[in-house]
């Protein structure tokens, strides 16, 4: 009787199909010593047919199998290339991203953190092969999305040139890649408003992150500094299935996760992001559209046309009634709200300092910007000038259109200048009729055109 460690040792097939001649011999010695002579040739004689029959039906296994694949069963399977690898790791990441996405308003949202080697380089190619695929994968499914991938790198991962001298700062590289340029937009402002004193630069001031949203290949070759990704990564989705640049909008920020503060910060961007807008035919109770706003406004000024602002500024006599002076209409016969006149007048240019220099200017008049008007004109500030000492000063607004000027006139009514108005169609209504401007060309001579060198002086 054969022990239980024969079996275990001697099965015909495994000997025939690994070779192990060791176990054979082994089988053969036990054997010897377990069994009569005769029963033991006859075990011999069955064994070596068993193992006949069982090396026949493995030669027929593999002649079969030969027939459904074409290597044989125990050839190594064909080496995977690098790129390969990348984008199998970067479609399971972002076929991952969408299953676990959150849905808010139907959009799709998602926060992706990626940590890489210290260079930073290529964890910025990599991630935007990753933004790739997640694009192909939610594009099949027609869905609305919004989705940031962060590199969370340890240490300083990239740098882009950010000042006039060529110095950059560095920064970890962040995506928000969406379906739609309005969700790439809002997650952009408040991905720059979560991380102010922090963000280094964006696909808008720097033209390596531009290269680098164009495309995976792009970003092989983008001129980060430090040096160079030694791994390329090239998205195998194809030119049909290639991220639209105008969907994704990226920028290089400080110590990027770092704390779980970014992690709470981006999820909240992604979250507020794709809310729905409000519907714009149902604005808040009491609010006014900027075309009332302006309606409103206009309706309590006086309004001139460059013509009768240019006569104001002229005028020289002296009001019939010290008590009573305004502005007069400069049609023989009529006056507006204050007969008579005297009052001193004020041409006042709102506009910025890029219009002026691009437009040119009216000759005489006073250049104070929107956004200390107020301050500059109110009798009661510390911070007026010194023409601005009586609430009778007549001043004439202009902008380059005649917008905004009805509007600041109007706020200079609401601080007690009830005699301030604007002209009719600005700085480019004023031109066209004719009346004194200044331009300077190119070679920075200020150059004088039409009626008088001296429009806007204190009269």
């Amino acid at each position: 009787m054969l022990d239980s460690s024969y079996y275990d040792s001697t099965a015909p097939s495994r000997l025939d199909a690994t070779g192990n001649f060791s176990s054979f011999i082994s089988q053969t010695s036990r054997t010897s010593a377990t069994t009569p002579p005769e029963e033991h040739e006859k075990a011999q004689s069955s064994g070596s047919r068993s193992a006949v029959s069982t090396t026949s039906g493995t030669k027929s296994h593999k002649k079969s199998g030969s027939k459904r694949e074409k290597r044989p069963d125990d050839s190594p399977l064909p080496p995977q290339t690098l790129t390969a690898v990348h984008n199998q790791v970067a479609r399971e990441m972002a076929v991952r991203a969408v299953m676990k996405a959150e849905i808010i308003d139907n959009v799709r949202t998602g926060v992706i953190f990626s940590m890489g080697n210290a260079s930073g380089g290529s964890e910025s190619s990599f991630l935007r092969l990753v933004a790739d695929h997640l694009h192909a994968a939610l594009h099949l499914r027609s869905s609305s999305f919004l989705f940031i991938l962060a590199d969370a790198s340890p240490g300083a991962s990239l740098s882009a040139t950010t000042t006039s001298d060529g110095k950059g700062q560095a920064g970890n590289v962040l995506f928000v890649v969406g379906s739609t340029p309005e969700l790439i937009q809002r997650g952009a402002l408040l991905t720059c408003s979560k991380f102010v004193g922090r963000l280094v630069a964006t696909s808008e001031s720097s033209t390596a992150l531009r290269l680098l949203n164009f495309s995976t290949s792009a970003a092989a070759s983008t001129p980060f500094s430090p040096a160079q990704p030694d791994v390329t990564y090239t998205s195998d989705l194809g030119g049909a299935s290639s991220l639209d640049p105008s969907t994704l909008w990226s920028a290089l920020i400080k110590d990027l996760g770092d704390s779980a503060y970014d992690d709470t910060a981006l999820r909240d961007v992604v979250r507020k992001a794709s809310r729905a807008p409000i519907d714009p035919l149902r604005p808040p109770p009491g609010s006014k559209s900027i075309d009332e706003m302006l309606s409103d406004a206009r309706a309590k000024l006086q309004r001139l046309s460059p013509a009768q602002a240019y006569r104001e500024l002229q005028n020289s006599s002296l009001p019939t009634n010290p008590s009573r002076s305004g502005i007069s209409t400069g049609v023989t016969g009529t006056s507006d709200m204050n007969s008579g006149g005297g009052a001193p007048a004020l041409l006042v240019d709102i506009r910025p300092q890029a219009q002026r220099e691009k437009h040119g200017v009216i000759p005489g008049a006073l250049c104070i910007e929107r956004n200390v008007l107020e301050w500059r004109l109110d009798p009661r500030c510390d911070a007026r000038l010194a023409i601005a000492d009586r609430y009778d000063l007549v001043v004439i607004v202009f902008c380059q259109e005649g917008y905004t000027s009805s509007l600041a006139a109007y706020s200079l009514q609401q601080i007690g200048l009830l005699n301030a108005t604007d002209i009719v169609g600005g700085f480019e209504a004023w031109r066209v009729a004719g009346l004194p401007v200044e331009i300077t060309p190119a070679n920075g001579v200020p150059q004088e055109r039409s009626l008088a060198s001296r429009a806007g002086s204190v009269v």
